[in-house]
């Protein structure tokens, strides 16, 4: 007969990748959380784990493994809030964010943080390509993305639109205009996004679209090192409204064209099948207050304490 409390620390260990952030997860020390996965292994005369670095990494019948337990934690979880009532479902356990940006995610977090405190939650921060295959494979719990593809066993939650705009030293030529058309960008050098980037690519569709090519261009892998390239006058960047951030050295300016400025939405993303854990539906509620106060013109920032 399966021993749920073993079955339950090698989920953990799997989830987390070291015994250490296992242990704090579960609430147990890490010598008790080692006993239980060596008795695992001893029971089935089975290597579940192998070791690399600081690390662990599943051996291919731990990662089937992981595939099962990763099915009968949301089980548990979707019948915990069946029985349970709202006000007292347990939020405990951990939520693994990852999103494109760090701005919106950052916020969510502490929003969802002041009010439910005993969830452990991390936030990675990648492209939205990434982003959705760590979703897909189970790595993240949820992830906060612009213009995500659509993806069938993924559900989508639109919190917001964010328009590109212009950034660029105060002393560029281009800073003189209150608006900056997108033909003006003819005559600049563009700092672009790598490719996977979503900031690259509706920066190309917009160029496209109105048939316009800048005079050179230059790839900058992070927003940060975007914004130093623009500080330092390299070139000019379009960027997404909310990621302008507050530095004295550049400035923003709104774009124009014919048939107005294109951006993108927002999403909240997550597998369908476990939108109904307890801890991603306060999630997922949390996130549509939130997208509701960014389409009122409300600054969605975090609670008041």
């Amino acid at each position: 007969m399966l021993n749920y409390h073993q079955i339950r620390a090698f989920h953990a260990v799997a989830r987390e990748g070291t015994m250490s952030r296992a242990a704090r997860m579960l609430g147990v020390s890490q010598p008790t959380l080692s006993e239980q996965i060596k008795d695992l292994e001893a029971r089935y005369q089975v290597r579940l784990f192998s070791r690399e670095g600081r690390g662990l990494v599943l051996t291919s019948l731990g990662y089937e493994l992981y595939g099962l337990t990763t099915k009968l934690s949301d089980v548990t979880d979707q019948i915990q809030a069946l029985l349970g009532d709202r006000a007292t479902v347990d939020l405990g356990g951990a939520l693994q964010v990852v999103a494109d940006g760090p701005l919106h995610a950052a916020s969510l977090l502490a929003r969802f943080r002041q009010r439910f405190p005993q969830p452990q939650v991390s936030l990675g921060v990648t492209n939205a390509p990434a982003a959705l295959k760590q979703i897909l494979d189970g790595v993240a719990d949820v992830g906060i993305v612009a213009d995500p593809k659509v993806v069938p066993g993924l559900h989508f939650v639109p919190i917001g639109e964010d328009p590109l705009v212009a950034v660029m030293a105060v002393d560029h030529p281009l800073a003189a205009l209150e608006v900056v058309p997108v033909s003006a960008l003819a005559d600049t050098v563009l700092l672009l996004r790598e490719p996977g980037s979503t900031t690259r690519a509706v920066t190309l569709a917009l160029l496209d679209k109105h048939q316009t090519s800048p005079r050179e261009t230059i790839q900058v892998a992070t927003r940060e090192a975007i914004r130093e390239a623009a500080a330092h006058g390299l070139g000019v960047s379009l960027i997404f409204n909310s990621e302008t951030g507050q530095d004295r050295r550049v400035v923003k300016r709104p774009l124009s064209a014919p048939g107005g400025i294109t951006g993108c939405t927002e999403y909240v993303v997550c597998q369908e099948a476990r939108r109904r854990r307890p801890i991603l539906r306060a999630f997922l509620e949390l996130a549509e207050e939130y997208g509701h106060q960014w389409r009122q013109g409300i600054s969605p920032s975090a609670d008041k304490v």
